[in-house]
C-alpha cells in the first residue's frame, strides 16, 4: 500500500480558533477510488477554573473537526497538563501518527510517554 504524506508546518494559534489546523498530513490511501482526508494537531494552553494557566493539551482534526479534545496528560493518573507546549505537540504528533496508521482513536501507554520524553508523575 502506498501512502503520500505531505507535511504543512504553520503557525501556532492558541487562541482557539478551530476552523484552522496549523498542522497537518494529508494522506491517500492507494489510487482511486479511496478519497483522501487530513489530520491535524493543535496545541492549546489549559487553564484552572480561576483562569490561571496550568499547562498545555492538543487537540485532534480530522479532516477540519476536532475529533480529540486532550488537556490532560493521556495514560497518566491525575490532571496535569503538559509541562511545554513543545511536549502538547510531541504527544498529539505521535497520537496523529499512531491515528493514521490504525484509523482508530489513539490509545498512548506511559512506555511511549517515556520514550517521547514527557515528563510526567
Amino acid at each position: 500500500m502506498f501512502i503520500t504524506l505531505f507535511l504543512i508546518s504553520c503557525g501556532n494559534d492558541s487562541a482557539g480558533n478551530e476552523d484552522s489546523i496549523p498542522d497537518s498530513i494529508v494522506l491517500k490511501k492507494n489510487a482511486d477510488p479511496v478519497p483522501s482526508f487530513q489530520i491535524g494537531v493543535k496545541t492549546f494552553g489549559v487553564k484552572d477554573s480561576t483562569g490561571k494557566e496550568t499547562g498545555w493539551g492538543y487537540d485532534l482534526y480530522v479532516d477540519g473537526k476536532r475529533t480529540i479534545h486532550q488537556p490532560l496528560i493521556p495514560a497518566v493518573p491525575g490532571t496535569d497538563a503538559f509541562a511545554t507546549e513543545e511536549d502538547a505537540r510531541k504527544t498529539g504528533e505521535f497520537a496523529m501518527g499512531k491515528m493514521k496508521l490504525t484509523g482508530a482513536f489513539p490509545t498512548l501507554t506511559i512506555e511511549e510517554l517515556d520514550s517521547l520524553g514527557i515528563k510526567h508523575q
